[in-house]
């Protein structure tokens, strides 16, 4: 299990667009090369990986991956806190500053 500052990151480099996962939809397990041979550990409820660890893009568009990370579902959960606040606090920004 990752600490609280780590997952906080994460939340932020998903929201700010410097990951690719699972989460995205069906098509992104394609992505994760790793996934079609070995499988996905018991626990993962995703699998993702920083965009700057990409290879080249597939036919489809979408980034190639030879390694991927994995979150477990109570990862996920406070994930997706931590962004439900950033973009709380962008709308609130925005909405502040008359944009």
């Amino acid at each position: 299990m990752r600490t609280e500052a780590e997952l906080k990151i994460l939340a932020e480099d998903i929201f700010n667009g410097r990951v690719f996962g699972t989460w995205l939809g069906e098509h992104a397990i394609d992505s994760f090369l790793i996934l079609r041979l070995a499988g996905a550990p018991i626990g993962a409820c995703h699998a993702f990986e920083y965009l700057d660890k990409a290879g080249p893009m597939a036919i489809n568009g979408q980034p190639m991956f030879m390694s991927c990370q994995f979150v477990d579902r109570e990862e996920a959960v406070i994930i997706n806190e931590n962004i439900t606040q950033l973009k709380e606090a962008r709308e609130n920004y925005l909405q502040e500053s008359g944009k």
